[in-house]
């Protein structure tokens, strides 16, 4: 694999053969999965669709699937950029705080 190797200043996660200053993008996946949570559950239950090496691709597979959906259906699709399958869930089921709303922004 062809190694692109960008300053970020912490030791790669994705392979041993990079200086430890650099981290290498070997062909990092781009995964579709879909978001199923009961109404007032905290529970999320996630479900890997397809795995892509290209955006554009996941893009349009993730779009015809929302596009296929059942006006009732309240599960989410989403793509999901990570090194492994692992990392990806971990980004989903992360607690993420609402942003704070600056006056002028209301």
């Amino acid at each position: 694999m062809n190694c692109i190797r960008v300053w970020l200043g912490t030791e790669c996660t994705a392979c041993y053969n990079c200086h430890p200053f650099f981290i290498r993008h070997c062909v990092m996946p781009y995964y579709v999965y879909r978001i199923q949570q009961a109404a007032g559950s905290p529970v999320k239950e996630l479900t890997k669709l397809a795995e892509f090496e290209q955006y554009r691709e996941a893009r349009d597979h993730a779009r015809s699937l929302r596009a296929q959906q059942a006006p009732d259906d309240r599960s989410i699709i989403k793509v999901m950029f990570a090194a492994t399958e692992l990392q990806a869930e971990e980004q989903l089921l992360e607690k993420r705080e609402a942003p704070i709303l600056r006056e002028w922004e209301k």
